[in-house]
């Protein structure tokens, strides 16, 4: 299995913890789900770091070089279609509020 592997079989079902504690536990609701899934995505992503870091990082990054610039253009695009994405789900974030305040009568 590679890194990655390990590192979701440790935060994923830490999730499934982090979403019934905060939603049902401490009574957050609707903030409770994107909470505890923002804590799993930062945690996965401090696991990857201090493996690449501590572990295999010659193995994950060999330096800066004109071939590691090569594909930018399609990081580029792709971070762009991530940034249209977002700005689509901020535009329904009233009807998410409307809902978690009909959902508390």
């Amino acid at each position: 299995m590679r890194p990655g592997t390990y590192v979701l079989l440790i935060t994923s079902p830490l999730n499934g913890l982090l979403n019934y504690l905060f939603v049902y536990t401490f009574k957050l609701g609707l903030l409770g789900a994107p909470l505890a899934t923002g804590i799993s995505y930062w945690l996965s992503f401090i696991l990857l770091v201090l493996y690449s870091r501590f572990v295999a990082g010659y193995q994950c990054w060999g330096g800066w070089s004109r071939k590691c610039l090569s594909n930018s253009r399609t990081f580029a695009r792709l971070a762009f279609l991530g940034v249209l994405h977002i700005d689509e789900k901020h535009s329904l974030e009233p009807d998410f509020h409307r809902a978690n305040e009909c959902h508390r009568d």
